[in-house]
């Protein structure tokens, strides 16, 4: 998943996923996402942030969601976007709602903002 270079000497790595601070987004952006969860993932090396894509590594990632009476009614409707770094938001292919687990899935090969979408 990491390249050596990225560990050398290192002695902890994380994987970090947690709410995303969405107080930087433009507020079109935040309207869009409304209360859905924004998952901020990282990874940190000895507690520095790096960036991270390997596109021969994909990670899976799975979040609880309740869905809304209206989200129920068409749940092949609930994805997931990836945010950029200038608020672009791309829908991910792989982002789907598992009605029998309550659970939204994607995989993606980088780490950044991910926000629950209908």
């Amino acid at each position: 998943m990491l390249k050596a270079n990225d560990l050398a000497d290192a002695s902890s790595v994380q994987i970090v996923i947690t709410a995303a601070d969405t107080s930087g987004l433009k507020q079109e952006l935040k309207e869009r996402i409304g209360s859905k969860p924004v998952l901020d993932l990282s990874v940190r090396v000895d507690g520095q942030l790096i960036a991270w894509k390997n596109n021969k590594s994909p990670v899976t990632v799975s979040v609880d969601y309740e869905p809304t009476a209206e989200e129920l009614e068409k749940p092949e409707n609930i994805f997931v976007w990836y945010i950029d770094a200038k608020g672009k938001v791309v829908k991910l292919p792989s982002g789907k709602y598992d009605t029998a687990s309550g659970k939204v899935t994607f995989t993606t090969s980088h780490f950044s903002l991910f926000a629950v979408a209908y």
